[in-house]
Formats: C-alpha cells, sequence, structure tokens
C-alpha cells in the first residue's frame, strides 16, 4: 500500500512528526497521528502516569464496555519510572485474562482470527518492559493497516528539556518542520504564548482534528473510542484504514485551535 501523504502541509517536501507516549491497544485517533507523520517518535523515556492510556484500554463485550489493565511492578517510585523502565508484572495472570476476554468477545466477527493471531505472537514475546509490549503492538499492527511511518523512540536521541521545549528538541533531532500534537498537549504547549516553544522556531505547530467514525459492532449499540483492535476484528485492516483516513479533517493551527479554546469558555 502506498503511503498516505500528511494532510499538513502544502509544501511536501516538509515532514511531519507527532510525538506520544506508547499506549496500550490504542484507539483509532493514536493510528490517525501516525499515520498522518512522516515520523512518529514513541515518547518511551517519559514519566509512567497511574491510570494512562499506557496500561489500559478497552474493549466492547456482551455485556458491555470491558477495561483491559497491564498491571505494573512497583520497583521504584512512581515519578521515577519511565514507559521503557515500567516492568510489567507476570505474577498476574493478565495476559491469559486479556485473551480470554477478547476471544470470547470478538470470535464472532469476520477477522477475528488473523487479528488475534498478531497479537496473540506480541503476547508470547513476554517483553520486560512495557514500553517494549506496547511499542510491539503498534508496529505490528501499524504494518497491518499498510502506514508505512518511520518510527524512532524518544530515548534514543538523547534529548532534555521539558514539555513542549523538549518536544520541539525532538523534532529538530528527527528533523521534521512540522509537528502534528494531540489536542490534550494544548493545555501546556499554548499555557504562556501561542505555540509554546514551538512558536520561537521554524517548526509548524497542528493540533490533531479528528472525527471518531461508525462502524459495524457486535453486541448492540455502536460504541466510539475502543481499542482499534475493535475495528480491526469487525472491519478488517482494509476498511479499518479507510476509516481513519475518513475521520481525518482539517487539523488545526495554533491560533485556530486557541479561537476554538476561547469559545468553548
Amino acid at each position: 500500500m502506498k503511503k498516505h501523504l500528511p494532510k499538513l502541509n502544502k509544501d511536501k517536501k516538509k515532514l511531519t512528526g507527532a510525538i506520544m507516549q506508547p499506549s496500550y491497544l490504542s484507539w483509532l485517533g493514536y493510528y490517525d497521528l501516525i499515520d498522518r507523520a512522516n515520523v512518529f517518535v514513541f515518547y518511551d523515556d517519559a514519566q509512567l502516569v497511574k491510570r494512562s492510556w499506557c496500561t489500559r484500554n478497552r474493549i466492547k463485550t456482551s455485556n458491555g464496555i470491558q477495561t483491559l489493565t497491564v498491571p505494573v511492578k512497583k520497583t521504584a517510585h512512581r515519578d521515577e519510572i519511565t514507559y521503557k523502565d515500567a516492568e510489567i508484572n507476570y505474577e498476574q495472570d493478565w495476559v491469559n485474562e486479556h485473551l480470554k476476554a477478547i476471544k470470547l468477545n470478538y470470535a464472532r466477527s469476520s477477522h477475528f482470527e488473523p487479528v488475534c493471531n498478531l497479537l496473540e505472537a506480541e503476547y508470547q514475546k513476554c517483553p520486560k518492559y512495557l514500553a517494549d509490549l506496547n511499542i510491539g503492538i503498534i508496529r505490528t499492527l501499524s504494518l497491518l493497516l499498510g502506514i508505512e511511518t518511520k518510527f524512532i523512540r524518544s530515548s534514543k536521541l538523547q534529548v532534555e528539556g521539558k514539555k513542549d521545549k523538549r518536544l520541539v528538541q525532538i523534532c529538530q533531532a528527527v528533523g521534521v518542520g512540522a509537528y502534528l500534537s494531540p489536542q490534550g498537549s494544548a493545555d501546556y504547549i499554548e499555557q504562556e504564548n501561542p505555540g509554546g516553544e514551538f512558536g520561537k522556531t521554524g517548526i509548524e505547530l497542528f493540533y490533531q482534528n479528528f472525527e471518531h467514525p461508525k462502524y459495524p459492532q457486535l453486541w448492540g449499540e455502536f460504541a466510539s473510542h475502543l481499542s482499534v483492535i475493535d475495528a480491526l476484528m469487525n472491519c478488517g485492516p482494509a476498511e479499518t484504514i479507510k476509516l481513519i483516513r475518513g475521520g481525518q479533517k482539517k487539523n488545526y493551527n495554533s491560533d485556530e485551535f486557541r479561537e476554538i479554546i476561547k469559545k468553548d469558555h
């Protein structure tokens, strides 16, 4: 499948980057970020956030929505643990619990077997660290979707700083001229001045604008913002990437997004 070009810049020579913590069984919007970027950086040396989407996600069951959570060992104070050194707790039988829930509730779906087989293969690797598990699944499912974005881990870049200062340094390290940010990051990027640290550089800043699509599901009324495996098993890879790209709307620049924030308040 040919690379789907990001819809950010008129100048196609300008590479687009995106940076996110490696999440567990990520939702469709996460793969939208990957698909729109030329370079996607796994923010694996960021501090582990308790009860974040990096340790859990949701699937749909006959009894409603179920959250699947990966247990992490308490090897140090929470403030000192990053995603790359967060050790998975295999003393809890979570792998079999997750697979049992997935098989029980998606066995009737049209594309169950190939997707489930890929997940089982990733689980069987038994990675020690959370980032390795999540990144392995994300890379495997991106390949299944036909996404050819380049992946890099932030821990390999040896950049310092915090918040948007560090994001800028990461963008500079990987050589991108535009940055696509999830909307939640605007809380600290836009806190002091328009575009934050990006406004002081030649790196263009955009905020993701993704409209979650509807698609056929098992178990009654449609539920959105589930793990991507829900769409993959119900619709298959070819249709799922169409759903992702069908939800891609024109992204906001910093000024546009600040106006939206003002209207909402």
